[in-house]
């Protein structure tokens, strides 16, 4: 897998993924499809990149996510001062809020061949440095992770809404702000991967027993999954440091 992930990449139509290795990202391309943020699509085990209807759909999303944050700062025209503080900054949560969703769709959609050349690699690293139950136990994880968040970020939202009165848009708006979130989540979980991996590199690497016969070729490996894995983190951390 080439390593310089900065240039444009030529993703096959023949880029397996692993069965184990989707169970992995479902919950995590889950979220992100809801909030129309696709970053690749995978089809009869293969992943690929956004097509047009995905980008399409994309749009969409974004459109509608500012249209109606437009219409609650509108809304704000009739129940506040428009000389407040707080009238004046809903025009500046438009505008920064509008820029996080291009970002947003810039780092998931537009650049659909870097997330997928990012996975491959990725998946690269678990087909040699594996421990299945651990990984087992991490899809789990991811899981619970997202269930448990949206589950109680949505129920103290109804709770704050209906206790204070706040009106429906600011739920909605709150709903929707939780894309965020979620791509700290998703980093926080690719991170906790990535270190796992090392770990278990790092365990190979000390029981790695010396033979003539298949000691270069158990080297080489062995380093370009080291190579693989400092690869995966800096193609991650040049996609996400503008969120």
């Amino acid at each position: 897998m080439s390593s310089k992930y900065h240039q444009d990449v030529t993703v096959s139509s023949h880029n397996l993924v692993d069965k184990d290795f989707q169970s992995m990202l479902y919950p995590i391309d889950f979220m992100q499809t809801v909030y129309f943020c696709p970053k690749y699509r995978i089809k009869e085990d293969r992943i690929l990149p956004t097509n047009v209807t995905l980008h399409l759909f994309a749009l969409s999303g974004l459109t509608m996510f500012v249209c109606l944050y437009m219409y609650r700062t509108y809304a704000m025209h009739y129940v506040i001062d428009q000389e407040t503080t707080l009238y004046i900054f809903s025009y500046y949560d438009i505008f920064s809020f509008s820029l996080g969703l291009v970002l947003n769709y810039i780092i998931h959609v537009v650049r659909t061949r870097r997330n997928i050349l990012f996975i491959l690699n990725l998946q690269e690293v678990h087909r040699n440095v594996n421990d299945e139950k651990s990984f087992k136990r991490f899809t789990v994880q991811n899981w619970a992770a997202f269930i448990c968040y949206i589950s109680l970020y949505i129920s103290i939202n109804i709770f704050v809404t209906i206790y204070l009165q706040i009106p429906v848009m600011e739920f909605i708006c709150g709903f929707i702000i939780m894309c965020f979130d979620m791509n700290m989540i998703l980093a926080s979980r690719f991170i906790k991967l990535l270190c796992d991996k090392i770990v278990l590199w790092n365990g190979q690497l000390k029981n790695l027993k010396w033979s003539e016969n298949d000691s270069e070729n158990r080297c080489d490996v062995i380093f370009q999954d080291y190579v693989n894995i400092l690869d995966c983190y800096d193609m991650f951390k040049s996609t996400y440091h503008l969120l």
